[in-house]
This record gives C-alpha cells, structure tokens and sequence, in this order.
C-alpha cells in the first residue's frame, strides 16, 4: 500500500529471528521499495506466560523525511537486517 501510495507508514512485530539472512526477505521488500524509519531490533515479548524475542520496525516510502531511530538512537539508515552506522 505504501508503494501504490495508499498509506504512508506502517508497521510490524516479528520474532528476532525475522533479521537473520535466511528470514529476512520482508525487511528486504521494505528497502527495495521504502525506508525503515524506526527499528527496535531486540526486546522482551510476554504473552500467555511464554517469554519471546521480538523486533518492531516501522517503515515508509523512499521519500522519508524522518530521522531513522534504531534502538533509540538516531542513525544514517538502518539495513534489512536491523543493524546501521551510528552518527
């Protein structure tokens, strides 16, 4: 929807897992065609007593005009697989 220019931010939760080279293609898709614009690439996931791990990313078309934040810190651009140069 982003790309067709029906929405222009989204975002997702996925296990930590989804960053790794053989499960990221989503966060790939997202680069080929947008910016991930925020990135919480680890944190803590509770539910019905099971302990997870998670990330959150938020994302937009190319024409992002927000800073990145990964982690809480402000970077150049965050990659597919969660990590960025830090400023």
């Amino acid at each position: 929807m982003i790309k067709d220019g029906k929405c222009q931010r989204a975002g997702l939760l996925a296990t930590t897992g989804s960053k790794q080279i053989g499960s990221r293609r989503a966060f790939e898709r997202i680069k080929a065609s947008g910016e991930i614009i925020f990135a919480i690439s680890n944190r803590d996931w509770f539910d019905a007593g099971t302990a997870i791990r998670i990330c959150m990313v938020g994302f937009s078309g190319k024409d992002a005009t927000a800073k990145p934040l990964l982690d809480g810190r402000e970077v150049t651009e965050i990659n597919a697989d969660l990590s960025a140069g830090w400023i």
